[in-house]
């Protein structure tokens, strides 16, 4: 019955750092293999009998710390350069003059989930340059973009983003107090869920969905509904943003909630589409794809 469990808590784990990272249930497979073969933290009588690594707790935690090295090593030495043979590279992590764009979290990097295509990282590349050549200070901020292998393999909670051609950038936001842009920051630690709220008089589609019983659709904004805001969106820069965006010859679409698409002034512009119900809602990040 133990070793079932045990099974059973292996299979879990895999699972659950596959959802997450795409690699991570490999590398907990490949080292179980290699902690069994090595021994690797239990190679010699005075190690064993310590009193923290002869207790349940310490060998877990032992077993954790080798993890999460190897992971490491997985990580950033093994998967970029087969990603690139795959047809996928890494956006960078962090923002340099060549390629002014950040993550807005690195976990987002350390989960790998910010592989695009070469076209999908030149297209991100033209569109910042172009960006700071008017504001030195411009700085895109990416979100969630893809798994480094497998057309077709999903990045949840997304809908679309597994073929390496869809990416999530953050608004650009403004300090309450100053009233001055803050770029290179999201408005979070994950950069969702903190929505721009439709106003008096424009179209709620979050509420038109909820009505059709699509109750998913805000789901992440009603749990950072009673966070306190010290930013809100910038909407010159954040417009300039999409313009630039949706100038560039090889954007196909993106996706914006209508409320957002029309304060800022961009109903004509085909480009921005509305992604339906089935998704989740966009007045926190910028969907685009190429």
């Amino acid at each position: 019955m133990r070793k079932i469990i045990k099974i059973l808590l292996h299979t879990l784990v895999v699972l659950l750092l596959t959802i997450l990272t795409q690699v991570g249930g490999v590398v907990w497979l490949l080292y179980l293999v290699i902690a069994n073969r090595t021994k690797i933290f239990f190679m010699g009588k005075k190690i064993a009998q310590h009193p923290f690594v002869g207790s349940g707790l310490g060998r877990f935690a032992l077993h954790l710390l080798g993890f999460f090295a190897l992971y490491a090593v997985v990580t950033f030495l093994i998967v970029p350069p087969l990603a690139k043979y795959g047809g996928r590279v890494p956006l960078a992590l962090s923002a340099t003059e060549d390629f002014p764009v950040k993550p807005n979290n690195r976990l987002f990097c350390l989960a790998n989930r910010h592989y695009v295509t070469p076209k999908m990282y030149a297209t991100l590349q033209d569109i910042a340059i172009n960006l700071k050549t008017t504001n030195p200070d411009f700085q895109i901020v990416y979100l969630d973009a893809n798994f480094p292998f497998f057309d077709g393999f999903p990045l949840l909670p997304h809908l679309s983003h597994d073929n390496g051609r869809k990416l999530d950038i953050a608004f650009i936001y403004k300090d309450l107090k100053t009233n001055k842009a803050t770029f290179g920051k999201s408005i979070s630690n994950l950069g969702y869920g903190i929505c721009e709220l439709p106003q008096k008089g424009e179209y709620n589609q979050a509420a038109a969905c909820a009505k059709q019983g699509f109750w998913m659709y805000g789901f992440l904004q009603k749990i950072n509904s009673r966070k306190k805001r010290k930013t809100t969106i910038h909407e010159p820069h954040t417009k300039q943003l999409i313009r630039k965006i949706i100038r560039h010859k090889d954007v196909k679409k993106i996706f914006l909630e209508p409320h957002l698409k029309t304060r800022l002034g961009l109903q004509n512009e085909s480009k921005i589409r509305f992604h339906g119900c089935h998704a989740v809602r966009h007045d926190d990040h910028i969907h685009i794809e190429i």
